[in-house]
């Protein structure tokens, strides 16, 4: 049975995190071969405070006019993880369209293109900003994915679509995974403790039960930009019972500390830790 955990905002989790110095960039896009893709095999879903957006077939809306967005998150994302985008605007809208760029694919624009469909998601009521939640499948065949981003003003018309450029960390998958992702350069760390009380983390990054912490970011606040943690049990061998995931700022990373959105997971019960257990089998 496959599982997966959810940690973020929209389940009322938000951590004060350590805050680090800023570093990073961004790769350049290198030309690839690939078979043909749908917005669904690399965004499983996207909502934001609850509500999914809907996935459509084609090409989405070109702009007519319409507000531009600044759009802001984490430049690099895991298989089977989440990306919690900032999307503001001057204008206020209350439809988002989110489509993949053609850059993804080595085509020489950022405009959509090369990849079928897109989401479409109305919020429930019109605001000038939003967080919204990306969800990403377990199987990446990319090395980065040109993110586009554009709202719809009250008159329906559309605005440019910005973009979001972010390069992919491949991690371990199994039956069950847990992943964390944050938006700022601190040392968040990702926790897991299985059926048999044993706690997988920084400092024991391997349980008797096959559970591994197999990416560990920005450890020891030593910058290196992925902001992302990932914690798994292989296929066939996650012990059954409830494993209790959990994240913890690392207290000693200066800095002091400020707030960060918290990505979190697809596919699971949501709810806040230490209430909600994950239960296998």
């Amino acid at each position: 049975m496959f599982s997966r955990v959810v940690l973020g905002p929209a389940v009322g989790l938000l951590l004060l995190v350590a805050a680090c110095s800023d570093n990073g960039a961004e790769s350049p896009v290198s030309p690839t071969i690939l078979p043909s893709l749908q917005v669904q095999d690399l965004i499983t879903a996207v909502s934001a405070e609850g509500t999914p957006a809907t996935l459509r077939s084609g090409v989405p809306p070109p702009a007519s006019g319409g507000p531009s967005v600044t759009v802001s998150g984490n430049s690099t994302i895991v298989n089977g993880g989440t990306l919690v985008a900032g999307v503001t605007s001057a204008a206020p809208f209350q439809t988002v369209y989110v489509t993949v760029g053609s850059e993804t694919v080595g085509l020489a624009t950022a405009v959509s293109g090369g990849i079928g469909g897109y989401y479409e998601l109305h919020l429930p009521a019109a605001r000038s900003d939003s967080s919204l939640l990306l969800e990403f499948a377990q199987s990446i065949p990319l090395s980065q994915i040109d993110l586009l981003f554009a709202v719809v003003d009250g008159s329906g018309r559309v605005g440019p679509y910005s973009r979001l450029q972010t390069s992919v960390t491949s991690v371990g998958t199994g039956d069950v995974q847990v992943t964390l992702s944050w938006d700022v350069d601190s040392d968040v760390d990702l926790h897991v403790i299985d059926p048999a009380g044993e706690e997988v983390f920084y400092a024991h990054q391997q349980a008797a039960s096959g559970g591994q912490l197999d990416l560990d970011s920005n450890a020891g606040c030593t910058i290196d930009g992925v902001r992302n943690e990932n914690i798994t049990w292989p296929t066939g061998r996650a012990p059954r019972g409830p494993h209790r995931p959990g994240a913890l700022p690392w207290m000693r990373a200066y800095p002091p500390a400020r707030f960060g959105r918290i990505g979190r997971w697809s596919h699971m019960r949501r709810g806040p830790w230490p209430a909600r257990r994950l239960g296998v089998g």
